[in-house]
């Protein structure tokens, strides 16, 4: 399976380095190579799942994943991710942690 989460954009400023709207294309494009090509490629495209509170405390201290879930970090912690806390950030943070774990228990499997 490959795992995108394009369904979650965080709103930037025009011109910002992160535009979001390449995410998407970057998968379109995946997505039509491989139904285009003469190879026979199998693969599910997959919206990414939110990472859940236990995958995430195994990597960073549940305080401060309770900080970030909530938006109540301290300004020095804000300062450290570089964007402004919103839950559409919140949502693509979680669905990319979620992808990758997801992606890694397929290759496990």
């Amino acid at each position: 399976s490959i795992y995108y989460n394009d369904v979650w954009e965080v709103d930037m400023p025009p011109g910002h380095r992160f535009p979001m709207s390449k995410y998407k294309k970057v998968r379109k494009a995946v997505q039509s190579h491989i139904h285009d090509s003469k190879q026979q490629i199998q693969c599910n495209f997959r919206v990414s799942p939110l990472a859940t509170f236990e995958q995430i405390a195994t990597t960073h201290c549940p305080e401060y994943i309770q900080r970030y879930l909530s938006g109540n970090m301290t300004d020095a912690e804000n300062r450290n991710i570089g964007f402004p806390w919103t839950l559409q950030h919140v949502n693509r943070t979680l669905s990319s942690t979620g992808g990758t774990v997801a992606a890694a228990c397929d290759a496990y499997e």
